[in-house]
Formats: C-alpha cells, structure tokens, sequence
C-alpha cells in the first residue's frame, strides 16, 4: 500500500513538472509570436541634400537648393530579425537649371513625395539594456512624384533606397529614437523641358531623426 502511494505521489509530481513546463513554453512562444509583429509608427524630420552622381559637362547643368523634409515610417516585424518598412516624405525645393550655352538660369521650385519600401535587417534588440542602440541597414526602392508650382510637367522617378542607421530603445517599451543615414539614387527629373533636360543621376544623401511608437 506504502508502496502504491509512492508511485502516485511520484506521478503526480512528475504530471505537475511537465504541465509547469509546457505552460512556459506555452507562454515563451506567445511572447515571441508577440514580438514578431511588433509593429512601430515613427515620425521624424530629415536634411535633403542632393548631389549629381553623372557628368554635366557637355550638357546644361542642373542643381537642387538644400531642404528639409518631413517623414513618417510604418515598421511591421514579420519574421526574426527581419522588418518591412514603408515611407512617405514631403518636402519643397527648387531644381534650377543653367543652359549650357548662354541664356536665363530656369528655377523650378516643386513640392517632393517620397514613396519607398524596404527590407530592415538589424540585430536583435537586448531587453536588459534598453538604452543600447540596435544597428539596422534598409534595402529597397519606390517612387519620387516631383509637383511643380509652376507651369511645367509633373514627374515621377523611380528610386532606390539604402538606410544605415541605429534604433535607440529607451525605458519605455512603446517608445524608440531613431537615428539614420538615407540615399535616394534617382534619375534626375527634366519635366519635359526643351533645351533643360540633363538624363543626370542624382542622389539625395538624408541625415534623419525620427521618434516610433511601438504597438
């Protein structure tokens, strides 16, 4: 008798192990199936400089004025270590023109829409020290409307896209700093213009600061 209740105070103990243990597993699980989609909404400001990566010698010249920009960023984290990212940028400038032989410098002052997507591959974010920053890269590519304010054409350009950056997680779970290098390599916009038009790449090199809510 002695005997047979060792047995079931055994089994018993060895049924409550394993039942303790499958609900951590249970809830190790959920938390990361949670933390794959940890999705985030920044928004932030950004410096446009923009660059000719192609010569203009031997056609008219063309030159963008320095800007500010306005950017909003949706992060969704679908697989580890893994994100998808999609932007909108808005900005205003001016695209001026110099004919190569003499004749008046043509401004084009224009309203700029980023559309963009990419892939964010970044190390994984270290939870016991949240003030550390987590590095990331972006790959991707979209869309660059060009509006212009004046009686000309409106563009669209297809563009590339490259991020270097670092999230900067802080004591607040829903809340992240971000600090990021952007590129936007581009065929430089004409709008149809005779006697303008360049066919000159462009890139426009971003420092961007940004604050996400994670939700």
């Amino acid at each position: 008798m002695n005997t047979d209740r060792r047995i079931l105070f055994l089994l018993s103990i060895a049924l409550l192990a394993g039942a303790c243990q499958a609900q951590q597993t249970f809830a190790s699980q959920a938390s990361e199936l949670a933390n794959l989609h940890d999705a985030s909404l920044s928004a932030g400001a950004a410096g446009l400089f923009t660059q000719s990566i192609t010569n203009q010698t031997n056609v008219p010249h063309q030159a963008e004025t320095g800007s500010v920009g306005a950017l909003v960023s949706f992060r969704d984290h679908p697989v580890r270590l893994v994100d998808v990212e999609l932007n909108y940028q808005y900005s205003s400038y001016t695209e001026r023109f110099t004919p190569l032989t003499a004749g008046a410098v043509l401004n084009v002052p224009l309203a700029f829409h980023e559309f963009t997507a990419g892939y964010v591959f970044h190390a994984h974010p270290d939870r016991l020290h949240p003030l550390k920053p987590v590095p990331f890269v972006v790959i991707g590519g979209g869309d660059i409307f060009f509006n212009p304010s004046v009686r000309v054409n409106t563009q669209n350009r297809p563009t590339g896209l490259f991020e270097l950056g670092a999230d900067l997680h802080t004591f607040n779970p829903h809340l992240t700093y971000r600090l990021e290098g952007r590129v936007l390599p581009y065929r430089a916009p004409n709008f149809n213009l005779s006697g303008y038009a360049t066919s000159a790449w462009h890139a426009t090199i971003e420092p961007a600061f940004s604050a996400a809510f994670h939700f």
